[in-house]
């Protein structure tokens, strides 16, 4: 009898650039350009949306989906 050991990969997570015009809300998906080798589903941790350093809302689900609202009047 030969033993195969089975293995999970890890995720490839590529990195994802957006940008906007001042005052436009972004809504994107920080999984959709990531993969999984063995193709298992691929999930985020939710981030409660929160106050940025400039004054935006930033907030995103398990399906990766967020959403930036920048401050009204930034620049």
């Amino acid at each position: 009898m030969n033993v195969i050991a089975c293995t999970n990969g890890a995720p490839i997570a590529v990195n994802d650039v957006y940008n906007t015009d001042n005052c436009t809300v972004v809504n994107g998906n920080a999984l959709t350009n990531d993969r999984d080798p063995n193709n298992s589903p691929i999930t985020a941790v939710p981030i409660a949306p929160f106050l940025t350093s400039k004054g935006g809302v930033f907030s995103m689900d398990a399906t990766g989906a967020f959403i930036y609202t920048p401050k009204a009047g930034f620049v």
